[in-house]
């Protein structure tokens, strides 16, 4: 009885003191539920409900069920999903410090010895890179770019004037060229050269890398192995040394190429990086310096692709837009010359145009993969440590809530009452926090004058179709899109119709005058 008696107090006591160290150790957050998300099966939680092409697609349809703010488990690491650009600015803007690193894409960081940007930890290398592309870009803003970007778009106008059934080709020639030039003082002036080809074949492996996660990623373990039996290491070895050997390459012709007026005129980015490392303002090695210096080009290259080609589909699915763009372009800029970047504060259309491409077909749906480094709640749920966070563009920019008609081409959307651009909305496609895309301003540019020069050129319609007809056509988005890092466009055709006989004349003389330029000095 009187142990009875002492036990009672004593049991209290020890589960009082149990509770309170539990809640010591194991805060409120800790006990939180975590986001809804769909049923899991055991051990591989979510894997099988995924759709490996479209994954943008999927992620929607379960922010579309389960809330802004989704988990999804597979083989027990939790995936956060984010359909929301509130959500997103909460966390990945205004928690920037906890959402800033990436997941470990051990593959991406072995083919690029850890120096690839996108893909790189948040670390004090990663903070220098992005300084060094604050000083390099920060000319960009003030048009340093500008020239460049109107004469590719030129000559791809003029090589579509020429040869319209290669429009696509064209494209990916200027797309590519504009930003060789910005980035080396290099152009490829001919879609089909080896250089070209080598490019791609590069490109192509660096994002379905990222895109595709590998055994690596998911077993760190693999990292220890010997080298004697790992033969990703070996492959990765040997795709940096030729990723080197390409890069090398290109900046040997910029040191060897016939000098012109046009490139002298014209300061390219690896002059800048290699003068800030000659005045001991960067302090890297020649393969660090290598990437710093390229980074810029591979992602801007797959932005602007993706998106001109994206604006010419839209031109063919959605046509009628095109009469508001040729009328403001035909008031403001007339027919006896091309537009210009001079004219971009008086052309708000084209703006808007340019802004629903970048809403209705964001060049990269996903985004890359933030990853949570510290536990975190929100709305009374909570968010792991280690988390792999997915600001899902596709569904952000889909949102019935915030557009009316997501899935339609309207570019009048962006536009108020009196004709200006709504400074008020956004599209999500450049990313968030501190890892925002540097290049959005080289990216939108590009993207505007090409809009701007082909809508001054052509009619674009289906050929299929009676020619003026401005009727949508329907299809299914997983019937025409690439199942790529950045979706494209399946080949398709397009008819072009230069808007008035006299325009060839003066796309002539514009290419002649720049023939002059790129002449040898």
């Amino acid at each position: 009885m009187e142990l009875s008696s002492i036990s009672i107090p004593l049991a209290l006591f020890a589960i009082l003191f149990a509770l309170y160290v539990h809640k010591r150790v194991y805060p409120r957050s800790s006990v939180l539920p975590l986001p809804p998300g769909p049923p899991q099966l055991p051990f591989i939680g979510n894997l099988h409900q995924f759709d490996i092409k479209y994954p943008h697609v999927f992620f929607k349809k379960v922010t579309d069920k389960y809330g802004p703010l989704a988990c999804l488990n597979v083989v027990g690491q939790k995936i956060i999903i984010i359909g929301s650009h509130k959500v997103a600015h909460e966390l990945l803007d205004k928690r920037s410090a906890i959402y800033s690193d990436r997941p470990p894409l051990r593959m991406a960081n072995s083919i690029s010895h850890g120096f690839r940007m996108a893909v790189m930890a948040y670390s004090p290398t990663l903070r220098r890179h992005r300084k060094v592309n604050h000083e390099i870009l920060a000319s960009v803003r003030q048009g340093s770019s500008e020239p460049v970007q109107e004469m590719e778009t030129i000559l791809a106008v003029k090589d579509i004037l020429d040869s319209p059934g290669d429009f696509m080709s064209h494209i990916h020639r200027a797309m590519t060229s504009t930003m060789m030039a910005l980035n080396y003082g290099v152009r490829f002036a001919d879609s089909h050269s080896p250089e070209m080809a080598a490019f791609d074949k590069t490109l192509a492996y660096v994002e379905n890398t990222i895109a595709e996660p590998t055994l690596l990623d998911a077993f760190s373990f693999l990292e220890k192995i010997p080298d004697a039996i790992s033969p990703w290491k070996r492959h990765a070895e040997e795709f940096f040394k030729t990723d080197m050997d390409f890069y090398e390459d290109i900046m040997s012709k910029r040191e060897n190429a016939p000098r012109n007026r046009f490139m002298e005129a014209h300061e390219s980015w690896a002059d800048k990086i290699l003068n800030l490392k000659n005045l001991k303002q960067l302090s890297s090695g020649e393969e660090e310096t290598t990437y710093l210096i390229r980074q810029l080009l591979e992602a801007a290259v797959s932005t602007t692709h993706s998106a001109a080609l994206w604006f010419v589909f839209a031109a063919v699915t959605e046509p009628a837009f095109q009469a508001a763009a040729q009328a403001e372009l035909d008031r403001v800029v007339g027919r006896d010359a091309m537009p210009t970047f001079n004219d971009r504060e008086r052309l708000p259309y084209i703006q808007a145009i340019v802004n629903e491409i970048l809403r209705w077909r964001p060049p990269a749906p996903m985004g890359l993969p933030h990853y949570c480094a510290e536990e975190d709640t929100f709305n009374g749920m909570r968010i792991p440590k280690g988390s792999i966070v997915i600001p899902n563009s596709w569904a952000m920019d889909q949102d019935p809530t915030v557009w009316d008609q997501p899935q339609a081409f309207l570019p009048s959307r962006w536009l108020c009452a009196d004709g200006t651009i709504d400074d008020q909305k956004s599209y999500t496609c450049f990313g968030y926090g501190a890892r925002v895309c540097q290049g959005r301003y080289v990216a939108e540019r590009t993207i505007w004058i090409f809009v701007a020069q082909m809508l001054w050129a052509f009619n674009i319609s289906d050929p299929s179709r009676p020619s003026g007809s401005t009727s949508p056509k329907e299809y299914v988005y997983e019937a025409v899109a690439t199942s790529e890092l950045l979706p494209k466009p399946t080949p398709f055709k397009a008819r072009f119709e230069l808007r008035d006989p006299s325009l060839r004349a003066v796309i002539d003389n514009e290419k002649a005058r720049i023939d002059d330029e790129l002449s040898s000095v």
